[in-house]
């Protein structure tokens, strides 16, 4: 497998455009023509003429070297499981040992709830009702974390009970993180902090824009931030020491990575870049430093930033193509390994997935539902 790493990688200053050769295949696919956007944009690979797909607005752009994709394999062998079904939009999810938890926005005014059920099915409970548009959340041994789009940061025990506002009058936009002693959260422009049993509020980053996923690790908080393919907006990946200090840029392209999750562990940080609607020129990114970053895999239908990570594999989700009726209905649940090689289908036909999490056997994510036709889903690894 070939992979380009082009999007740029910006550390002490330096940008490297080198290539990076990951994993094998037995099969490839090479990337046709490109839209014409700048020369390193990693989805956009055999760049044969000038021009632009966006209404002429890009200035002429150099041919560039192809791109060879390891070809997706396999034939899903699996029906995936219905966890829980007719779900008013579910937002995020997180599993444990026993459960699979989610936050629900509810319908027609409706107040928000959090919720769980076991892993193999059954009826769900509600950790916390009356809730403010909860998204984003997380858990420990003793809670549940989740962020109210009302302005509140929140915890409630998993066993249910009395819910506890950690923060107030904040502007959370849906994604959180949780280390041993403190919750983060991304409002609009800004990467906060708070200890996880409440106290003062602080930021990490400020003067942000539109942040999307969001990890910590050790030392830093990640996180990512959408491009604009008609401005020439970059997207972004970004980080900032724990400890305090300037945010700096992890990764930058002229490309959308419209709302991406990134994770993050000893292995290194991973991301998707969506591309564009109905065309097959996302793809999904490792960063492993030192270097530049790498394809895990490219040509991907729509990824919608949900992305997760085991000890061997990297897992997200496809949304496809538009349907007759302008809906995602194709969508898929991926794999590839860490290193890099062909990309597996786990499953096929799923309605707007997103909100990816894996545990040692099985994949979660939840599909669509501001209809009420929600559902939480699983299926083996």
């Amino acid at each position: 497998m070939q992979a380009r790493s082009a999007i740029q990688w910006l550390g002490a200053g330096a940008l490297s455009v080198a290539f990076a050769i990951v994993g094998a295949c037995s099969a490839t696919s090479t990337n046709g023509p490109g839209n014409g956007l700048d020369a390193g944009d990693p989805q956009y690979c055999d760049q044969a003429s000038a021009g632009s797909v966006d209404g002429g607005s890009d200035p002429p752009k150099a041919p560039q070297p192809p791109c060879t994709c390891c070809a997706a394999g396999g034939t899903p062998s699996v029906a995936p499981t219905a966890i829980a079904t007719a779900l008013q939009d579910p937002r995020s999810i997180a599993v444990d040992a026993l459960n699979v938890y989610w936050t629900m926005h509810g319908g027609s005014g409706a107040k928000g709830t959090v919720m769980r059920a076991p892993l193999d099915g059954g009826t769900p409970a509600i950790v916390a009702a009356s809730q403010d548009l909860p998204d984003g959340i997380e858990i420990d041994a003793v809670n549940v974390y989740w962020a109210n789009g009302g302005g509140a940061i929140m915890s409630a025990p998993i066993a249910g009970g009395v819910a506890t506002a950690i923060a107030t009058g904040q502007s959370p936009r849906g994604p959180i993180a949780i280390d041993a002693t403190n919750i983060y959260w991304a409002n609009f422009d800004s990467v906060m902090r708070a200890p996880l049993g409440g106290g003062v509020a602080t930021p990490l980053a400020t003067g942000q824009a539109f942040i999307a996923g969001l990890a910590v690790d050790a030392t830093s908080a990640y996180w990512s931030t959408p491009g604009n393919t008609f401005d020439g907006a970059p997207a972004l990946v970004k980080k900032v020491p724990l400890a305090g200090g300037a945010p700096s840029t992890v990764a930058s392209a002229r490309a959308q990575i419209s709302g991406s999750d990134v994770v993050v562990d000893a292995g290194g940080l991973y991301w998707t870049v969506r591309g564009e609607n109905d065309k097959s020129d996302g793809v999904v990114m490792a960063l492993k430093s030192p270097g530049a970053p790498i394809e895990i895999a490219c040509r991907q239908a729509t990824p919608t930033g949900a992305i997760a990570v085991d000890a061997t594999h990297v897992y997200w989700a496809n949304w496809g193509g538009h349907d007759a009726n302008g809906s995602y209905t194709n969508g898929a649940i991926m794999k590839a390994p860490r290193a890099g090689g062909a990309a597996t289908v786990l499953v096929t036909a799923q309605p707007a997935p997103s909100a990816l999490r894996v545990d040692a056997t099985s994949v979660y994510w939840r599909n669509g539902g501001d209809r009420g036709d929600g559902t939480i889903m699983r299926v083996p690894k």
